[in-house]
């Protein structure tokens, strides 16, 4: 099959390919599946905004450890184990590590040289250098049918975020990686500042999509759009929206709702109605550890209040998910639920 590609296939320098139609039709080539279903196709771009300090870096690393892990992403699948390249563009290693272990403590490691962490990118993607550096990065990672990440798109690109120029130099680059490399792309942007009522001064409402920063070239070169961020306090949750699809996707009529649990085991999990992050959090924690523990443990553990442990201990006991124990003091563990 192969040759017969081959044969059909056109190289062009001004193209990646160039077919004609009918042999086109013929190929292999059909709607491309999904990376990790209904959120990442294969060879796509997603983009990923929200405000500052939403979770968003948290987020792309959990999705990183499920795409090298080939498990699970909060419930949607992921189709085999693939290599990540984690353009890491602000904060810190420290910081990043210690995420790591935490988050490790659920969620399983990844194989050694899956995945890649390259800190501080040094040149601008959207420059000649930079679309060089690039690719000699996604080579060094073996990228090939990988996923690359960028996080976030605003130290990675030289000039104005708002000139169409500018950012259709940056797009085109990353295409040209994703199309060389089989690749995937997701990108981690910021939002506007929030649209005030001009007599008010009260925050106006906008649908998803409308705030992210900058030319409406992101928008348009995406392959799907997503906003992050918290539905009020933590305990409320955090909300994946899909503004832009592709193709239709579950999650464009059913948002994700997630509960972050932390800090010890951290991550992302899909919401249970009514179970604050609290109660998720310790769910979690005597799940994978196996241990009794007693109200003043989960206190000293996870750094909540008396009270918020004790309303979450009564509310996963109810549910049938810690059991307790007898002698004094009272003693938990997870069986389940």
């Amino acid at each position: 099959m192969l040759v017969l590609r081959v044969s059909l296939l056109v190289i062009s320098r001004n193209v990646g390919e160039s077919w004609d139609w009918l042999n086109l039709l013929s190929s292999d080539y059909r709607a491309p599946p999904w990376y990790i279903d209904q959120i990442l196709p294969e060879n796509g771009s997603i983009v990923v905004e929200g405000p500052e300090g939403s979770g968003k870096s948290m987020l792309a690393l959990q999705m990183a450890l499920a795409l090298t892990t080939g498990t699970p992403f909060v419930g949607y699948e992921v189709d085999r184990p693939r290599k990540v390249l984690y353009l890491q563009c602000e904060g810190n290693l420290g910081d990043t590590a210690q995420r790591g272990h935490d988050m490790h403590l659920w969620l399983p490691r990844p194989a050694e040289g899956m995945l890649t962490v390259d800190f501080l990118l040094r040149k601008k993607i959207n420059t000649k250098a930079g679309f060089q550096a690039l690719r000699e990065m996604c080579e060094e990672a073996g990228l090939d049918g990988g996923v690359l990440i960028v996080d976030p798109v605003y130290k990675t690109i030289r000039g104005s975020m708002k000139d169409d120029e500018v950012v259709g130099e940056w797009t085109d680059n990353v295409d040209l990686v994703i199309h060389e490399f089989k690749s995937a792309a997701i990108v981690l942007h910021h939002q506007s500042r929030p649209t005030r009522d001009g007599l008010t001064g009260a925050k106006v409402d906008t649908e998803p999509g409308e705030k992210i920063y900058g030319s409406a070239f992101w928008k348009a070169w995406a392959s799907y759009g997503f906003q992050f961020g918290r539905i009020g306090g933590r305990d409320k949750g955090y909300k994946l929206v899909c503004w832009k699809p592709r193709r239709p996707t579950l999650i464009e009529d059913n948002p994700l709702v997630l509960t972050m649990v932390e800090p010890r085991p951290l991550g992302f999990e899909l919401m249970e109605d009514g179970l604050t992050s609290v109660g998720a959090t310790i769910r979690l924690l005597t799940k994978v550890s196996g241990l009794w523990y007693t109200k003043e443990d989960l206190k000293t553990v996870l750094g909540k209040s008396v009270s918020a442990v004790q309303k979450a201990v009564e509310e996963l006991v109810d549910r049938g998910w810690l059991e307790e124990g007898d002698g004094r003091p009272r003693k938990y563990r997870y069986q389940g639920g």
